[in-house]
């Protein structure tokens, strides 16, 4: 909903000091609240300390963890975001971000990239909650200390820290459909060294009921409900941080964090696989360093060593999911290492510099019978960047211009033969550049005016290039993306102390157009080719307010309304004009909570408008609306209480035709914090 931080306070000082009394008012208003806010506009220094001016959703994912939710869920709540699932929980799941692509947003895991150069589209069901302190969506805008600038924005999960305050937390959660969830947390400190360990088990059966067309859209005599089959998944999360603090400002952060998930695919619904199952492991290490205020708080210094191992496993030994068999195993290797330097030379200028070199190898293996090998990639990127944050009018205006160059050099080890076509070995080099510029102007006070215009591009990825096993023929001859976005908006917030009513507002209007962009053009019943032939423009509202009333009542809701637009001349034209598949025109998102005493009930509303699954625009699944209730109840400081009951009017929905989600469906959790007291 509402995103962003108020200013940065490393630039804009002043502003922070004729703000610093509306906003402890509204601080201290929050932290009696016992609701936790979707995204908040609090003043974010980490958040919005790169991208002062970018339009932001920081998502608490604290009562989502809760509540026996995930990482798409939370972010299916914000305003601007579109989710697209392919089932219930642990189903394959993808991000846009104003009506862009899932592989034109770029993910990060406390800024060290998820994405990978195979397909670049990061499966949201494998992102961890439980261990995140927050999650970033930027959109539209890349900050200047992310490596790699996507067209749609991004997304960055920030795992939580640990502290000198010894911590424990335990909770479990049951509900429909045999899901249940364990977690685990553990803060301690040794002396100066902080330690955080979180352990995190999630798991379901998967098999609810659903209504099934049987394949015959047009003949509703067939129609019958089902249960989903084949469709369970177990999966272990860990995260493991250490930290040493210097009294004059240095500090060390050692992190790892480990996923491991496994899961049946029941394919469509009318026609389920009983055999087809997937395998994830993701091992990620990082050593962070950073100096702060040095020398004579002049200049603030981070360098960020990072090693990512990713393995995906796809059995399909019967070939029921139309790729014929398959038994693939990819494992791709992530290295990189980046710095960035911020310098406060005066009062009104912050310079900051980022740089960061990576070097990604792809080792993909397909064991199945007579199955074509396809060749061992690798990608070296070299990111550097450069941003001026200089404030015209002292605590009023600020202009934030920024370069960004990416050098990308792609290459395969030989020639291999994809669908009868030799691809010939591939060594290529890119230039991407991306000036942008953004500007923050607060016209009285507690209302700010902001507006960005940036370039971006995406170069291609493995899959684009090279083709797969199963149903893409590799294009070598493809170019980079190219993106122009801009956006311009309001953020307001007041404090109301006579009536302790805080109010926050914003609104956005974006327009972007994208150009040469790749679309899989179809070749035969199953066989696509990516081709340089697309054109779309991305046009939208975005609304999002929050009010708090005395400490007891919050109302949290935003609405979302975008013409994703199809500007292709491909095939004559035909598809011209017609809207962007899997893009709902509308959604809306509305939360009311209230606590009395140690009861909190709650309601949700979700609304997604009917969107298209296909070019033409003649596939559409239809409108939905979802209902949901919950209650915590605290029985003391350390103990919690929780049940939702979601989809109250058993709606049948999907998001993907013949991928049905779950109906109505209940869950309770318990959350048990030893050794805390009420205060």
């Amino acid at each position: 909903m509402v995103g962003g931080g108020v200013a940065d306070p490393f630039l804009l000082r002043a502003v922070a000091s004729r703000l610093l009394s509306l906003l402890a008012s509204s601080a201290h208003a929050e932290t009696q609240v016992h609701e936790t806010v979707t995204v908040r506009a609090s003043p974010l220094e980490e958040t919005t300390r790169h991208a002062p001016t970018a339009f932001v959703n920081r998502v608490d994912t604290e009562t989502y963890a809760k509540e026996l939710e995930t990482a798409a869920d939370a972010m299916s709540d914000t305003v601007g975001v579109s989710i697209r699932r392919y089932g219930g929980l642990g189903a394959f799941s993808t991000l846009s971000i104003r009506g862009t692509g899932a592989n034109q947003v770029q993910v990060y895991f406390d800024g060290i990239p998820l994405a990978r150069a195979q397909n670049e589209v990061v499966n949201l069901a494998d992102l961890p909650l439980d261990a995140l302190e927050r999650i970033d969506i930027y959109r539209g805008t890349t900050p200047v200390n992310f490596g790699v600038g996507g067209i749609g924005g991004a997304v960055n999960l920030v795992p939580k820290k640990p502290g000198a305050a010894a911590y424990r937390n335990l909770s479990v959660g049951y509900g429909s459909f045999t899901t249940r969830k364990a977690s685990a947390t553990v803060a301690d400190s040794l002396g100066r060294l902080q330690l955080f360990g979180n352990l995190t088990y999630l798991g379901s059966a998967g098999n609810f009921r659903f209504r099934t067309d049987n394949d015959t859209p047009l003949n509703p005599f067939d129609d019958r409900d089902a249960t989903r089959v084949h469709n369970s998944f177990d999966s272990l999360a860990v995260l493991l941080r250490g930290r040493r603090e210097w009294e004059w400002g240095g500090s060390l952060d050692l992190l790892q964090e480990v996923f491991w998930k496994e899961s049946e695919l029941p394919g469509r619904g009318a026609n389920p696989s009983l055999h087809a199952s997937a395998g994830k492991l993701r091992v990620l290490n990082a050593l962070r360093g950073q100096v702060r205020s040095w020398p004579r708080e002049i200049v603030d210094a981070e360098g960020l060593l990072f090693v990512v191992f990713d393995r995906a496993q796809f059995r399909d030994p019967l070939g029921e999911l139309g790729s014929g068999q398959q038994r693939r195993q990819d494992d791709s290797w992530l290295v990189g290492a980046n710095s960035v330097w911020t310098v406060y030379p005066a009062a009104a200028h912050t310079l900051s510099v980022f740089v960061e070199a990576a070097r990604e190898a792809f080792f993909p293996e397909n064991s199945a019978p007579h199955a074509p090998q396809e060749p061992e990639a690798s990608r070296w990127r070299a990111t550097a960047a450069a941003q001026h944050q200089w404030e015209l009018w002292p605590n009023a205006l600020v202009l934030v211009p920024t370069m960004r160059l990416e050098w990308v050099k792609d290459a395969s080890q030989g020639a291999w033969q994809n669908f009868g076509r030799t691809i010939p070995k591939l060594d290529r080099t890119r230039l991407l550049w991306g000036p942008s510029i953004g500007a923050e102007w607060w016209i009285v006070r507690g209302v700010a005016l902001r507006g960005n215009i940036g370039r971006y591009e995406r170069a291609p990825n493995f899959t684009e290039m090279f083709g797969n096993t199963g149903t893409v023929i590799g294009n070598p001859e493809l170019v980079p993306e190219r993106a122009w976005n801009r956006d311009v908006g309001l953020r307001a917030e007041h404090m109301f102390a006579g009536a302790d009513l805080s109010v926050r507002a914003e609104y956005a209007y974006f327009h972007n157009d994208v150009e040469r962009l790749i679309v899989f053009v179809q070749r035969s019943a199953a066989i696509f080719k990516p081709e340089n032939i697309g054109r779309a423009r991305l046009r939208g509202h975005e609304l999002g307010a929050r009010l708090q009333w005395r400490s007891r009542w919050l109302l949290d809701g935003n609405y979302t309304w975008q013409e994703p637009e199809n500007r292709s001349f491909a095939l004559g034209g035909i598809y011209r004009g017609k809207r962007l598949p899997g893009r709902p025109q509308q959604e809306a998102y509305l939360r009311l909570g209230t606590s009395i005493h140690s009861v909190h009930p709650y309601y949700e509303f979700n609304f997604v408008s009917g969107n298209y699954l296909d070019q033409a625009n003649f596939d559409r699944v239809p409108s939905r609306a979802i209902h949901t209730i919950g209650l915590r109840y605290a029985w003391s400081e350390a103990l919690e209480f929780g049940a939702q009951l979601r989809n109250l009017t058993d709606n049948q929905i999907a998001d993907v035709g013949g991928f049905p989600l779950p109906g109505r469906s209940i869950f309770a959790t318990v959350t048990w914090r030893p050794g805390a007291r009420r205060e």
